[in-house]
């Protein structure tokens, strides 16, 4: 297998780089729709609380996601910068 070169190196890290901005941001964004839901019945109806808890419910599921993506992006920024640092030492 041919190893990268510098250039070929800087492109991914920087095409990582860039993958970390929107999950950070959808997570910023998303933290209000996660919140816990108010159960006060004189606010809101039955159905309303009902929608409520489940907008809450899917904005927990796209966070996971969103954390997970940006654990995946953060991963391979490692492993590139593991192998850069190897590549450097072989030289």
């Amino acid at each position: 297998m041919q190893k990268l070169t510098d250039k070929q190196l800087d492109h991914f890290r920087d095409l990582l780089d860039h993958s970390r901005i929107e999950p950070r941001e959808l997570l910023n964004i998303s933290t209000d729709a996660s919140r816990t839901v108010a159960l006060d019945q004189t606010m809101v109806g039955r159905l309303s609380r009902m929608d409520a808890l489940q907008q809450q419910q899917m904005s927990h599921a796209s966070r996971a996601a969103y954390r997970k993506r940006l654990v995946a992006v953060e991963q391979a920024l490692r492993s590139l910068h593991n192998t850069v640092a190897v590549n450097s030492a072989a030289s």
